[in-house]
């Protein structure tokens, strides 16, 4: 056997819950194509890691890197500790979809141009940026409600055409690939929504069986009322949640 790169003397721990074992990685094209006792294996290149652990890259899923990837796409902050996926699109705030109107409002930072609406587009774009990590995008109801709703309005509850546009929106980015949706209930617009709104959201992520990544209300004297609301969406809604912040 001829592998690209073999690893050898490592300590695994595969992810699965099971003891660290020793053993050697073959890998060629990119991928693991043996683990064990690889003596007689040749590599193009041979990384003896004796004394140190092998394993998966780690999912980081509370990320903000969709305010920095495209200026720098490196991501050495996460590359550094392990990180080989990271989720983006946190707290109610995606950089995607958006209207022309709307582009200065919900593109951060400011100064990165956009040149997208969609958020198929979007992905497009990252997706042209070379990210040293996998990149995994939620879609921010903040932002859905900024591009759904009259700027004098965004500070009460929507309406049920506005959430109904928000609904179609959702549907639009989940069929584009999107991993989910986030809320920031803590922050302007998404503080401005009631428990109804985001039950119908989540509705529409149970529906697509992604997952609702939630930045809660309060966090302090009244964080246990903004865990059983979120947790209330949750059930009645039939969809997975994820509490960012506790």
């Amino acid at each position: 056997m001829v592998a690209d790169i073999l690893i050898k003397n490592g300590s695994v721990i595969d992810g699965s819950g099971s003891p660290a074992f020793p053993s050697d990685i073959a890998i060629k094209d990119g991928k693991i194509i043996e683990l064990g006792s690889l003596q007689s294996c040749e590599a193009k290149r041979v990384i003896d890691v004796k004394g140190q652990v092998v394993a998966p890259g780690f999912i980081d899923i509370h990320t903000h890197t969709d305010f920095t990837v495209q200026l720098d796409n490196r991501c050495e902050s996460q590359v550094r500790q392990g990180v080989t996926t990271e989720i983006v699109g946190l707290c109610g705030a995606s950089n995607a979809p958006c209207t022309e109107s709307t582009k200065s409002e919900i593109i951060r930072p400011a100064f990165l141009k956009g040149n997208w609406t969609s958020f198929s587009s979007y992905l497009e774009a990252l997706d042209s940026a070379k990210p040293a990590t996998n990149i995994a995008c939620l879609v921010g109801h903040g932002t859905l409600r900024t591009i759904t709703m009259p700027p004098s309005s965004r500070s009460r509850e929507a309406s049920a055409d506005e959430i109904k546009a928000m609904q179609y929106e959702l549907e639009k980015c989940f069929e584009a690939g999107a991993f989910g949706l986030s809320t920031g209930l803590e922050y302007f617009p998404g503080k401005a929504a009631n428990a109804y709104e985001l039950e119908q959201l989540c509705r529409i992520v149970a529906k697509h069986d992604v997952f609702h990544a939630s930045h809660i209300r309060n966090r302090d004297f009244h964080g246990l009322s903004a865990y059983l609301e979120v947790l209330e969406v949750a059930r009645n809604s039939g969809s997975r949640l994820q509490i960012s912040h506790m």
